[in-house]
């Protein structure tokens, strides 16, 4: 067999094999991990311009030997224009010792943790729901990734948002497209994508429907089964109470592992 033959018959190899075997995807590194979520919202005009940014930020601290995690040092920042790098910081109270235990991730909208934040706070709820995605997305399907080959992981699928609304998802797909390294570690690089959503969420007394686009990457790293870095990036227009008036919110998000966790770093939100 030729060299380019036995090249070719090892890469269909590696495209069709799995990323992890169902066994080996099981298996995670136990040891207590620390990340820093920030996410930036900006509200935008007809021309797409940013009007205004709110920056949401918080450390969570996950401890899988003790089934428990937990938030701190919540933060939201607002500034007219693109960017409150540089805004006063108000504490987020409600974040400051947050906690609940492993198996309330499967519902999280039904804990009693996560009935403590107000529905008002749409942004701070989205924190809990955005991390614990990461972690669904990152662990549950591993097994069933191929390189290169979406993976639909939901589909015309309506979920609950506590008890403040729905989200329907249209249809995620999941996709292992290669390799990388990040903080020292040989990495797993997976996209995620979601479009073409809507949502209904009650604020109080006001009711917004809303359509939805988000997709992102996440980098897990290969010898732990641990997430290192996930990246979220989401496209919303809605309309509130009924005024028929549209309008677009843009947010990035990057929930980012804290090498050290007693000095969680703020670098994520310099930048």
């Amino acid at each position: 067999m030729s060299g380019a033959a036995i090249a070719l018959l090892l890469l269909t190899q590696t495209a069709s094999a799995p990323l992890l075997s169902k066994e080996v995807a099981a298996k995670r590194d136990a040891n207590p991990r620390t990340y820093r979520f920030v996410c930036d919202y900006w509200t935008l005009d007809a021309r797409g311009d940013p009007i205004s940014t709110r920056r949401f930020a918080a450390t969570y601290d996950t401890d899988r030997p003790k089934g428990r995690l937990a938030w701190r040092d919540g933060s939201v920042a607002t500034a007219v224009g693109p960017d409150a790098t540089n805004a006063p910081r108000r504490p987020i109270a409600v974040l400051d010792g947050l906690s609940y235990a492993w198996e309330d991730t499967k519902e999280i909208g039904k804990s009693e943790a996560f009935k403590k934040i107000p529905a008002m706070t749409a942004e701070v709820r989205n924190l809990l729901w955005d991390a614990h995605m990461f972690e669904s997305y990152a662990h549950t399907h591993l097994d069933k990734l191929r390189l290169n080959v979406p993976f639909v992981i939901d589909k015309d699928q309506e979920w609950p948002l506590a008890e403040s609304g729905s989200f329907y998802n249209r249809s995620i797909d999941l996709t292992w497209i290669g390799s990388s390294a990040l903080n020292g570690q040989a990495c797993a690089l997976l996209r995620y994508r979601a479009f073409l959503n809507r949502f209904v969420y009650n604020m109080g007394t006001v009711k917004v429907d809303g359509t939805s686009d988000f997709w992102g990457e996440i980098w897990l790293a290969k010898k732990t089964n641990r997430i290192e870095l996930a990246t979220l990036y989401e496209s919303v227009a809605v309309t509130m109470g009924g005024s028929g008036r549209p309008m677009r919110v843009f947010r990035v998000g990057t929930f980012e592992r804290v090498p050290n966790p007693r000095q969680p770093s703020q670098a994520a939100e310099s930048g």
